[in-house]
C-alpha cells in the first residue's frame, strides 16, 4: 500500500474520502507548491548574496528585504534603516565581496539556515575571510530576519566610524 506523506502526517490512500482521485491530485498539488516554496526561499537567500552583497548593489536592497526586517548580528540587533545604511557605508570601503562557499545549506518553512564562508578585500587591498552562521525568516520572497553569528567578527574587521 501507498502512503501519501504530507508535513505533518502519514495519510493512507484508503483514508481520503470524496471520490478520492480529486483529493489524492489536491493533496500532491499542496506537496508539491510546499516543497515549491522551500527552494524558492534557498534561491531568494542565494540570490540576495548574488545579486545584493556580491556585486554591492544597493538598488537592489528593496528587492531582497521586507520592510520589517531586523537583522541579529553577533547579538547585536539592527533594524532595516539602520542596517542599509551601515551596508552602503561597508560596500564604498570594499573593492570585492564574494561567498567562497556554501558549506551547507537547507530550506524548513520558511527559514533558511546556512554556514559559508565570506572574503572581503578592501580597496587598499586588506582582505577577511568569515565564517557566517546564518538563518533567514523568508516571507512573501523578502527576508524579514536574519540571526547571524561570524567569526571573526564583522566589528573586529570592519571598523567604520558611525557603527552604533
Amino acid at each position: 500500500m501507498d502512503w501519501w506523506i504530507t508535513r505533518k502526517a502519514l495519510i493512507h490512500p484508503a483514508k481520503i474520502k470524496a471520490n478520492s482521485m480529486k483529493m489524492k491530485l489536491l493533496v500532491v498539488a499542496l506537496l508539491l507548491f510546499t516543497f515549491n516554496i522551500y527552494a524558492n526561499n534557498i534561491d531568494t537567500f542565494k540570490g540576495m548574496f548574488h545579486n545584493f552583497a556580491e556585486k554591492r548593489d544597493m538598488t537592489q536592497f528593496d528587492r531582497y528585504y521586507a520592510k520589517d526586517f531586523v537583522l541579529t548580528s553577533n547579538a547585536k540587533k539592527y533594524n532595516r534603516a539602520t542596517y542599509k545604511s551601515l551596508e552602503a557605508n561597508i560596500y564604498k570601503t570594499l573593492k570585492s565581496l564574494e561567498v567562497i562557499k556554501y558549506k551547507s545549506i537547507f530550506s524548513c518553512g520558511n527559514k533558511v539556515v546556512s554556514r559559508m564562508v565570506i572574503k572581503l578585500v578592501k580597496k587598499g587591498g586588506e582582505s577577511h575571510q568569515f565564517l557566517v552562521f546564518i538563518i533567514a525568516k523568508i516571507d512573501h520572497n523578502k527576508i524579514s530576519r536574519i540571526w547571524e553569528v561570524t567569526y571573526p567578527s564583522w566589528s573586529d574587521k570592519l571598523k567604520q566610524k558611525k557603527i552604533p
